[in-house]
């Protein structure tokens, strides 16, 4: 796919940005575990047909472990790595029922889209433009990727933040809406016309994004409801003494 890139570095879609995915969206979580071909007992999150083993988990553990010590310097404690853990599991069920739905649906991602959001990554560019090699030594130096594997992410997530812009689209907020806002902020008001123009548009989108959250969350929740969902907690780490 990237044959392409390299063919039109210069064209004007390839400096194309895409918009960016929602502040919960991690790209690298948005692929869909397959079936596995051995023990259907080993396993730490089973959602219908689809699981995650004990290996991938314990890989999402680590890459965890590991920017939690990068951050803070210091290694996880239980606590931390509990939260940690609960924290993936519930992603990860959430982006396996997400990436199932896509697929119902019949969403596709075309190469060109693929294409356009690796191009629109500033870290990959170079003068303001794709740059192939930049691209291979991030990739190779610092993400650890293969383009195949890292492209086949992309393609993934974007497959998932279509599939939720699709949810989310015929979202609307009303003036009570904003004043909810509003009033969440400490702020009283009792009509939105006691707002000045930027506040009334800055807390408007504020809204918006709060009202397609809870809307998603909602429609979340009722993929769950429908399907089957197992925790092994065989796998889990636990307090020592617990």
């Amino acid at each position: 796919m990237l044959d392409i890139m390299r063919k039109h570095a210069g064209s004007w879609w390839i400096k194309a940005i895409l918009i960016a995915v929602a502040l919960s969206f991690v790209i690298g979580f948005g692929i869909l575990n397959r079936v596995q071909n051995e023990n259907p007992d080993r396993y730490v999150i089973l959602v219908g047909d689809s699981m995650v083993t004990p290996d991938e988990f314990s890989e999402l553990m680590t890459q965890g472990q590991r920017d939690y010590f990068e951050k803070y310097g210091t290694e996880m404690s239980d606590d931390d790595i509990i939260n940690a853990q609960d924290t993936i599991i519930s992603e990860r069920i959430d982006q396996i029922l997400e990436t199932k739905e896509a697929n119902r649906l019949g969403l596709v991602i075309t190469d060109g889209e693929v294409a356009d959001y690796i191009a629109g990554d500033s870290m990959f560019q170079k003068d303001g433009e794709f740059d192939y090699e930049t691209y291979k030594y991030f990739l190779d130096n610092y993400l650890g990727y293969s383009e195949t594997t890292y492209e086949g992410m992309v393609r993934q997530g974007l497959l998932t933040q279509k599939m939720r812009d699709i949810v989310t689209d015929s979202v609307k907020v009303t003036d009570d809406n904003v004043i909810e806002i509003v009033k969440s902020q400490g702020k009283e008001i009792t009509a939105i016309d006691e707002l000045s123009p930027d506040d009334r548009e800055y807390y408007s989108r504020l809204a918006l994004a709060v009202k397609k959250f809870s809307t998603y969350r909602e429609f979340l929740n009722s993929l769950k409801s429908a399907e089957t969902i197992k925790i092994n907690q065989d796998y889990l780490y636990t307090k020592k003494g617990d």
